[in-house]
């Protein structure tokens, strides 16, 4: 058994953020920050557009801010946690400057806020367009740098741990698998943060990296712990179309910030049939009139015009997408961009206040993973990196309270029952049934549903279910076995949030209703 002060699952922003305010705050502390893969993988690592604030620098205004954010959720969002994340803004940003994140200047040596889709003012910041980089890298560092912190790659929770009284439970630690060691580790820890990132690999076509397979929100959901607004999935609308690949490659909703156009296959601009913000529009918006264009068009994409940009200040500002669109062959000063959505971010997830706090004691979830009311029905561009941060710190404020009372559980199972040990066997069936389900999800529970689609998939996901049961009947798991347990229960809770909901919202919208 072993015992940590502080287990942190996940190691992108918001637990990357977190770690760093309790190592520093309790220097005498032992943290455990573990993430399943690398610690550059995760969801922070590929964003691109940037993070947005109102700063005391910017000509800008928090009311406009909040506006703008319930404008494009649909006015669905909890107003005080809009108010109280925007107002936080300046200072969570700090906190990513003062530990070395670089964010664009331009030459008068003031911050560069860039413009995205739904933002009625320049408020975004960027580091070029690997925004999301930049931080994981910078936060990393200052990690490694503080001794009271320890990072673990290549380490999965299996499972939470909670005490034994029913009546006001309790999460006491994780069951955690070392897949380099190939051995299952009982972690006991008086706070356990949950950091664990998006869903996106539930679906064909994501912008996510394959580690995005909802485990955090899967982990909590076993122990009963609250769950909201898994009907909430936001597809991006400009995805870089390709045939294959593990990860749609992100076109920034900053490029068309910076102007890009969005056209059909006979070259003509459509946006202003859909809304009067043309190609600036929310996403939830965009990616619905992307949608119908290619449905009633002869090619599965439409069109990102960036022709017109090709001043020398793109590609400076856009190295990234740049490189990728060269990769591929594209001149952009004549080509377009061949781009269509793909899912991107959930709005819901674990319910927590605005302190952090779950439904758990002891338990606190931030980021993609958890559902803290500021997104309402759509997320607002740049927000994502915001609240996590945010949340971050509103969790570690909430912990200073009542750290110092909190004594390690005693009473606990040192030991995880089922074994966990590799089988080639296993594989190749793990993956069809992988493909299946996510197939299943991009054609039936995508931008657009029916009543017949949502039926549909809650049947077939039950046989998918079925199974994957016979496959691990014996109790003998992989880790590849654990990871689509986890998918399995996002699919599920996606549908079962979807065919209760009433009425269209922000990202969800059924024909039928």
């Amino acid at each position: 058994m072993i015992k940590r002060d502080f287990l942190i699952i996940g190691a992108g922003i918001a637990g990357l953020s977190y770690s760093i305010k309790v190592a520093l705050k309790w220097p005498d502390a032992n943290i455990l920050v573990i993430s399943k893969e690398g610690l550059e993988n995760s969801n922070t690592q590929y964003a691109q557009g940037g993070i947005a604030g109102v700063l005391p620098c910017s000509n800008d205004a928090i009311n406009r801010h909040v506006e703008d954010t319930l404008i494009a959720g649909d006015h669905q969002n909890d107003q005080k946690t809009v108010n109280m994340v925007v107002t936080e803004a300046s200072e969570s940003i700090d906190d990513l400057i003062n530990w070395g994140v670089d964010f664009d200047k331009n030459i008068t040596g003031k911050y560069d806020f860039g413009l995205e889709g739904g933002h009625s003012k320049h408020r975004v910041l960027h580091h070029k367009d690997f925004t999301g980089k930049e931080i994981q890298e910078k936060l990393l560092k200052q990690a490694r740098d503080l001794k009271n912190i320890e990072l673990c790659n290549h380490h999965f929770a299996l499972e939470l741990i909670t005490n034994k009284d029913k009546e006001d439970p309790r999460v006491i630690g994780a069951y955690i698998f070392d897949s380099k060691n190939e051995k299952v580790e009982t972690v006991v820890s008086k706070i356990v943060f949950l950091a664990t990132g998006g869903i996106g690999q539930v679906y064909k076509t994501t912008t996510n990296p394959n580690v995005a397979t909802g485990d955090g929100i899967a982990l909590a959901y076993r122990i009963g712990a609250n769950i909201e607004g898994m009907e909430l999935v936001q597809f991006h609308p400009t995805a870089l179309f390709a045939e294959s690949g593990d990860r749609a490659f992100l076109i920034s909703e900053a490029v068309r910030g910076a102007g890009a156009i969005l056209r059909n296959e006979f070259g003509e601009a459509y946006m202003e049939k859909y809304d009067d913000r043309k190609d600036l529009a929310p996403r939830d918006i965009v990616a619905r009139a992307n949608l119908n264009e290619i449905q009633s068009s002869t090619i599965p994409f439409v069109y990102l015009d960036v022709t017109h940009l090709q001043d020398g200040k793109f590609e400076d500002h856009f190295p990234v997408i740049s490189a990728k669109c060269k990769e591929l062959g594209l001149d952009l000063k004549t080509d377009f961009i061949p781009v269509a959505p793909a899912a991107h971010y959930l709005c819901g997830g674990i319910s927590v206040n605005r302190r952090g706090k779950t439904s758990h004691k002891g338990m606190y979830a931030c980021g993609e993973c958890s559902s803290t009311g500021l997104h309402g029905t759509n997320r607002l561009a740049s927000n994502s990196l915001l609240e996590a941060v945010v949340y971050a710190n509103q969790s570690y404020k909430s912990v200073l309270k009542v750290y110092d009372s909190i004594d390690f559980e005693e009473n606990v199972d040192d030991f995880w029952h089922p074994v966990v040990k590799k089988n080639l066997s296993l594989d190749l069936p793990l993956a069809e049934l992988r493909k299946k389900l996510q197939w299943l999800m991009s054609s039936y529970m995508a931008v657009e549903k029916t009543n017949e689609s949502l039926i549909i998939a809650d049947k077939e996901v039950e046989l998918i279910s079925k199974k994957f049961e016979q496959l691990i009947k014996e109790k003998s798991y992989t880790i590849k076995s654990l990871e689509f347990r986890n998918l399995l229960s996002i699919a599920q809770l996606i549908i079962e949030h979807s065919l209760i909901r009433v009425k269209n919202s922000g990202v969800f919208f059924n024909k039928d209703l």
